[in-house]
């Protein structure tokens, strides 16, 4: 089998350089198949994978499938004029050749990509353009990990690809109307006007609200105003979820818990698509849905070119049609949806809302009130999978089409593809809904418990409020708990450093932070601390635009970073508690700390407790030379423990025992006669309770 595939592979016919976009898009969707079987098709490694290589039909089949993948990466790294083999021929090499032949050839063909990229951004001239001159501006526009289009017959058709570089698309942050705030202050909601109110907001001047005299961030300038009115005795939470009250007291219509017969959804050739782009279809597509009972609801997002993310494009569907919302350019206008939004007689369907709702949140300023979130169903009904292709196939009996699932939604003219794709999560979910909702109504015993629960949960995702990311001090930490590195005092200056710098100019350029400097490239620059700036550009394999805009000060930090003293990191020393079990001469291996026979003849233990507990130091090096108690107490640290304790569950036998030696002359010849039988009795209860102490302190 390993020759057959070795043969195929070296015989691979050529393609024509038209085919090269389909080559590649066939080869991204084989590896995100194969990367989600890998995920959920396999087994994980340890118990189950030994349980599975225990059947021979297993191993042939991994074994199989392995000589395939070996000889796949041959013929690759061949191709790529990469020397050396992960296999020759039937003799396997080490690990470790194999490895760094792996890694040699990603290294290969990084710089190849990186220098393609450079050749089409501009940076370095080459005699032929990326994009022919003559290439219609109106014709398809897909992203480089897009498939053709097929037919209704089936065959592929002939179509003009492009490959989209990020400086293609001009940013759309530039014609905002509204500037991004991207400030380290906490998140203000921009709501200036709450529909459907039970409790209206706090009033305050809004012209006022952005001082043109002052040079502060907006979010900055409303926060100042509202801690005047604060202060000045109106109560205002900057903060707060201007909704809340309407959530925390919303009950559903009596519509909703009804079962009806589920509505299939109109084929969704034969359903009417409206695309949103101007005010006038925006206030007409609202007017429309005020008159629906309930409408489905999807968002399509881009964070990769921008600190907080943006919102690119929303889909609306009702009964009879369906919406695809430009957001990119009606963005300022989008408040208005709020009067349907927050109409708690209109359902709102949405499918894992969780990160949609905070979204409305920071880019319109819209919230949503009666929602149900058919995700939060499925966790409900208890179905093997959560996502909207399972209950597509599930409900609806269609196959969804994930390739324009990594799309870029900036893309503007949107291409059709892109636009069927957007229309199918939101052209079926009201069916869905129906379906979900009888299933739902169906398993609750006629008392609607598990619909209640469903709108309940979907509640708790309405009062979810959208918090910008925050850098504090101690930031750079979750980067280093996440990735398990050990640095040493210059490493970890450098981390702290770079770090912030990132940080800084991801705000000011309205770019990711990934975007900026991959958190992978930022330790190896911390781990390897170079100390020229060629240093700084072998570490970044291909080196980011704004890295290479302000290497100068990257290169800068790393220097600071190596003038700081290098510590050595010492692993605290551990001391056990009093009630531990330590290791001394007085004691066995099946030492119990309630057992308090072996201490009464010792010379620490007294029968009077100290008036107060000494303080017992984690540190011995931290006493002083007057810090002898409590290192004896350290040494010896039952020493404090009283033979006999003041307080016991047996306080008769105490009692028996101390009059026994205090009181004996005292006591009558019968008194004392009882007094000996109750010293020498032990009660069934104490010998349980006190071998249970034992065996739990062993």
């Amino acid at each position: 089998m390993a020759d057959e595939v070795s043969d195929e592979a070296e015989h691979v016919p050529t393609t024509p350089v038209g085919d090269v976009n389909s080559f590649v898009q066939r080869s991204l969707s084989s590896v995100l198949r194969a990367t989600k079987s890998s995920r959920t098709a396999l087994p994980s490694p340890g118990d189950d994978f030994d349980y599975y290589s225990s059947f021979a039909g297993f191993r042939e089949f991994a074994a199989t499938q392995a000589h395939r993948i070996v000889n796949n990466m041959n013929a690759l790294l061949r191709h790529e004029g990469v020397e050396g083999e992960v296999l020759r021929g039937k003799k396997s090499v080490e690990l470790d050749d194999r490895l760094d032949t792996v890694v040699e050839a990603n290294d290969i063909i990084l710089e190849r990509v990186g220098s393609l990229l450079d050749q089409a951004s501009g940076v370095v001239k080459q005699k032929e353009p990326v994009l022919p001159t003559g290439t219609p501006q109106t014709g398809t526009l897909v992203s480089s990990w897009n498939k053709k289009s097929r037919s209704k017959s089936g065959s592929e058709k002939s179509v003009t690809w492009r490959l989209l570089h990020a400086r293609n698309i001009e940013r759309p942050q530039l014609k905002f109307k509204d500037k991004i705030d991207n400030s380290n202050t906490p998140f203000i909601p921009i709501i200036r006007h709450k529909p459907n109110a039970h409790r209206p907001l706090p009033k305050y001047d809004q012209q006022k609200r952005h001082p043109e005299d002052l040079d502060v961030p907006a979010a900055l300038a409303d926060f100042i105003h509202r801690q005047r009115e604060v202060h000045q005795g109106q109560p205002a939470d900057l903060t707060a979820h201007p909704y809340q009250y309407e959530l925390e007291h919303f009950q559903p219509t009596p519509q909703q818990l009804l079962k009806k017969q589920p509505q299939p959804s109109k084929p969704i050739d034969a359903t009417p698509l409206t695309l949103v782009t101007t005010l006038e279809e925006l206030m007409d597509m609202n007017d429309k849905l005020t008159m629906c009972s309930e409408f489905a609801v999807d968002l399509e997002h881009h964070s990769y070119r921008s600190f907080q993310g943006f919102t690119c494009l929303m889909q609306v569907s009702t009964r009879d049609h369906d919406y695809i919302v430009d957001t990119l350019a009606l963005r300022a206008d989008l408040h208005v949806l709020n009067d349907t939004f927050t109409d708690p007689k209109v359902v709102k369907v949405f499918h894992g809302a969780d990160m949609d709702i905070q979204w409305l949140q920071r880019d319109f300023g819209v919230y949503v009130v009666n929602m149900f979130d058919t995700g939060q169903a499925s966790h409900v009904l208890g179905l093997p999978r959560h996502s909207l292709a399972y209950l597509l196939k599930t409900y609806c009996d269609v196959e969804p089409d994930k390739k324009y699932q990594l799309a870029d939604w900036r893309i503007r003219p949107l291409p059709s593809e892109m636009t069927q794709y957007a229309r199918e999560d939101t052209h079926y979910l009201l069916h869905i809904y129906d379906c979900m909702r009888s299933e739902l109504l169906d398993r609750g015993n006629n008392e609607a418990n598990l619909l209640h629960n469903t709108l309940e949960r979907s509640r708790q995702v309405c009062l979810q409020r959208y918090q910008k990311l925050l850098y504090t001090e101690d930031s750079y930490l979750n980067l280093l708990n996440k990735h398990k590195k050990t640095f040493n005092s210059q490493q970890l200056h450098a981390v702290r450093l770079v770090y912030r710098w990132r940080d800084t100019i991801a705000r000011q350029e309205d770019e990711s932070t990934g975007y900026v400097l991959p958190n992978h490239m930022l330790l190896v620059l911390a781990e390897t601390l170079p100390k020229q700036i060629q240093g700084v550009f072998a570490c970044c394999n291909p080196v980011p635009p704004l890295v290479r805009q302000h290497i100068e000060d990257v290169h800068r930090l790393l220097v600071q970073a190596r003038d700081v003293p290098l510590v050595k990191t010492e692993s605290t020393s551990v001391v056990r508690r009093p009630d531990r079990k330590v290791h001394d001469d007085r004691m066995t291996d099946l030492y119990c700390p309630h057992d308090l026979s072996k201490l009464t003849s010792h010379p620490d233990s007294q029968d009077t407790p100290p008036t107060a507990p000494a303080a017992v130091k984690k540190n011995p090096s931290m006493f002083g030379e007057e810090g002898g108690k409590e290192r004896d107490i350290l040494q010896h640290p039952l020493s404090c423990i009283k033979a006999h304790p003041d307080i016991t569950l047996f306080d008769t036998v105490a009692n028996a025992q101390k009059g026994t030696t205090s009181c004996k002359g005292k006591l009558s010849a019968n008194q004392e006669k009882v007094a000996r039988i109750m010293a020498s009795f032990t009660s069934p209860f104490e010998k349980v309770f006190t071998s249970i102490l034992c065996i739990h302190c062993v």
